[in-house]
């Protein structure tokens, strides 16, 4: 079921978000102070073509945070506002319901991108036993 509603996604918004994420990721990579943004986008860039079946996880901390506030400064809340422009567009309709949440864990993730990794419901359940093993 993932497959089809990331199939659909992509024709009617991932196509256009991923090429988005690219061109972030290629502004911040010109300069050496824009790397770690850059690898950010990069990182997510395959979330935004395909987000079923993935989930957003909090890995990161204290560093994660300074780096969130400067990113929402400099690219995130006109990122998010296209996100949320779709999101409101996609979900007047029944059938855009579906795409309307994918924007919705896309628009949570361009206001906080340092300290979150992309998973899997397998990958996130190996992180959390992981963590509690420790």
């Amino acid at each position: 079921m993932y497959a089809f509603f990331n199939f659909l996604y992509f024709i009617f918004f991932g196509l256009w978000s991923t090429l988005l994420w690219l061109l972030l990721a290629g502004l911040f990579a010109i300069t050496i102070v824009g790397l770690p943004i850059a690898k950010q986008c990069l990182k997510f860039t395959h979330m935004s073509a395909f987000p079923y079946g993935k989930k957003i996880v909090k890995t990161g901390g204290a560093v994660s945070t300074v780096l969130n506030v400067l990113w929402v400064i400099l690219v995130g809340w006109w990122v998010a506002l296209i996100y949320i422009s779709a999101m409101v567009g996609y979900a007047v309709t029944i059938i855009g319901l579906p795409v309307a949440y994918a924007n919705f864990k896309m628009v949570m993730l361009c206001l906080c991108p340092f300290g979150k990794e992309i998973m899997t419901d397998e990958q996130e359940r190996e992180y959390y036993s992981k963590l509690d093993n420790s």
